[in-house]
């Protein structure tokens, strides 16, 4: 079925843009990552007007161009999408609008034209100044300010910060003021409001760029997103990622994720000589096989584990499984002879020290001692075993080690939930 989302905020409240768009999924502003999550819902369309900045990263170039290669149309205006738009018109991003032409032909340059602070329910007391400029454009041509007061004000405007600009209320005469109350030129809502109207009534087209070339720092935050449940619980969102979203506040999250990564993981390393379906139980299977080659015994690694874990133990099962994924991701490492760097392991023992407050010889020791461990040789035998799982899976970095990951848009939390334990968490069996 067609699906369109619509990242919306400031510029177009989500309850204007449902009345226009009656079918269409609204989501708050976009953000870095955000594409990622909603293309394991399989959209039809991106709608794109305003996203988030400074407070956290802005949507990603290379997040569009990844969607534009799954055949996804991508439409962008008023605000952060009208930016992203004029950046990426040559690679299939549609731009539409005033504030987009604009920045296509260069007659705005500075991202602070369209940018203002709002509070939760999206209302705000700023303008962006791209609705400014065109306001006392209005006020110059009615004849309420002559061109040499309209330019000294767009100066003194642009001139501030863009979280003080308050209009019209600010202004010096009261006539002014009321008269660009009256005529404010919104032009942000109304390139919103013109965009929405138009694609009610545009049949989506899948068409694929093949533009999209992976870096990295694409890979990393792939495999980030695909363990990372949405911010908000959208009424729109299947019952899984519903509950997905409520699990982030359980206290073993952390290792559900690190277990969703285990999967995604052992599935890149399975794919790359085998064809193996992206399925728990061939995972596990594959898995099993490769621990007969992992140095490590179960045993071992349950004492490991437990020890890596000791402030945030997760239900037993989910250890279970972790280290089945361990031993064969392992055991896999061993065949193939990739080696991780000596800094590495350096960076993760000075990690869990620093973690855990082991700052001294004697502190590391007495530690040992109480985790089972024994001595000094015991702690840095633990080291050296957990060290991939805290560089590869923990920090993301397996493609240091050549290990690219498959660009599956799904959901590999998923994956991790065993239903054992799911009713134990409240979670329902028959969701996806």
């Amino acid at each position: 079925m067609s699906r369109s989302i619509v990242f919306t905020g400031p510029s177009l409240s989500p309850e204007e843009a449902q009345k226009i768009l009656p079918g269409a999924w609204i989501h708050g502003p976009i953000k870095c990552g955000d594409i990622l999550k909603v293309l394991r819902l399989h959209p039809s369309r991106l709608i794109i007007m305003d996203g988030y900045f400074e407070q956290t990263a802005s949507v990603w170039h290379k997040e569009i161009l990844f969607a534009l290669a799954l055949g996804v149309e991508v439409y962008g205006a008023s605000s952060m999408g009208a930016l992203r738009a004029a950046e990426l018109e040559p690679f299939g991003m549609q731009g539409k609008g005033k504030v987009f032409e604009m920045f296509h032909h260069h007659r705005l340059t500075d991202d602070d034209e369209v940018s203002l602070v709002h509070e939760s329910g999206f209302e705000h007391r700023v303008a962006a100044m791209c609705n400014i400029r065109a306001t006392l454009e209005q006020a110059v041509n009615a004849g309420k300010l002559s061109p040499s007061e309209g330019e000294s004000l767009l100066h003194t405007f642009k001139s501030l910060p863009y979280y003080e600009r308050v209009f019209p209320e600010s202004l010096p005469e009261e006539s002014l003021r009321e008269y660009c109350k009256a005529h404010y030129q919104d032009l942000k809502k109304m390139d919103a409001l013109a965009l929405l109207s138009e694609l009610r009534d545009t049949p989506i087209q899948k068409i694929h760029h093949n533009t999209f070339v992976p870096t990295i720092f694409f890979y990393k935050i792939f495999r980030e997103m695909a363990v990372t449940p949405f911010d908000h619980a959208y009424d729109w969102l299947n019952p899984l990622e519903k509950q997905l979203h409520s699990l982030q506040s359980r206290k073993g999250f952390a290792a559900i994720s690190r277990l969703a990564k285990l999967f995604h993981l052992s599935y890149d390393l399975a794919s790359q000589h085998t064809s193996l379906p992206p399925h728990r139980e061939a995972i596990l299977r594959w898995a099993q096989e490769m621990t007969l080659q992992s140095p490590t015994s179960t045993e071992t690694w349950k004492h490991y584990l437990r020890v890596y874990d000791y402030q945030d133990l997760p239900p037993e099962s989910i250890h279970e499984t972790s280290i089945l994924l361990i031993q064969g991701l392992l055991g896999t490492l061993s065949i193939r002879d990739l080696h991780l760097q000596p800094s590495c392991y350096q960076a993760c023992a000075n990690h869990f020290r620093m973690k855990h407050r082991l700052l001294t010889e004697t502190s590391t020791l007495n530690f040992s001692k109480e985790q089972g461990l024994h001595d000094l040789q015991g702690f840095i035998d633990f080291m050296e075993q957990v060290t991939p799982l805290y560089h590869l899976v923990d920090l993301n970095n397996a493609h240091q080690l050549g290990i690219e990951p498959s660009l599956l848009p799904i959901n590999w939390l998923k994956l991790a939930l065993d239903p054992e334990w799911q009713l134990e968490w409240g979670f329902s069996a028959a969701a996806s």
